[in-house]
């Protein structure tokens, strides 16, 4: 669907959803972020499959991809502990059943307990997991943006500086290689980011 989507605008394309990077390791332990315990969340888009679509979309272009707001540790509401009886897989593999399906926040009344202390969460690499990502494909030239495509990219720089955010991957107009490095991709996008103030 991005790929179609994208295929269609002539200044930009605009993704915001929630983040499932590290789906896997997250669940290793032993949480879930809330979600992902959703009937109707069965697609765990992550930022990989939006640099994926970029690819195979082949138009020429930016691409920014970036996570935003971080959670620190368990004691974030939007974070569900996963090994409990009230949230296991259901008959459609999914992680949802009674106490915490569909909920969007965590509470006491639930019934169902976090650990105590609570625990600092990051990935592999010491990383914290993020709630949310977003995604900008431009297709304008840096001499021709538009008032609206500036809008959008004053918007990533907020996000980023007020949510904590990073650069997940990034491309630039004429090369085919996505970069996943949140240092490479500050300098690679300077140019861009560069051209609106916030």
């Amino acid at each position: 669907m991005i790929i179609s989507s994208a295929r269609l605008p002539r200044s930009f394309l605009l993704f915001r959803g929630p983040c499932f990077d590290s789906e896997h390791h997250l669940h290793s332990l032993g949480f879930v972020r809330s979600f992902a315990a959703w009937k109707l969340h069965t697609c765990h888009f992550n930022t990989s499959h939006i640099a994926a679509s970029w690819i195979t979309l082949n138009r020429r272009g930016y691409l920014i991809v970036y996570t935003h707001n971080p959670v620190q540790d368990s004691d974030d509401q939007r974070i569900f502990p996963l090994f409990q009886p009230a949230l296991t897989l259901d008959e459609n593999k999914q992680l949802c059943a009674n106490a915490l399906c569909d909920q969007h926040y965590y509470h006491s009344s639930l019934g169902v307990v976090k650990p105590r202390p609570a625990v600092v969460l990051g990935d592999d690499d010491s990383k914290p997991f993020y709630l949310f990502m977003s995604a900008v494909f431009i297709f304008e030239d840096l001499s021709g943006l538009s008032p609206s495509t500036r809008a959008v990219i004053a918007n990533v720089k907020k996000v980023m500086k007020k949510k904590g955010g990073i650069f997940s991957a990034c491309a630039l107009p004429g090369h085919s290689h996505v970069e996943y490095s949140n240092e490479k991709c500050v300098k690679l996008l300077a140019p861009l980011l560069g051209q609106v103030q916030h």
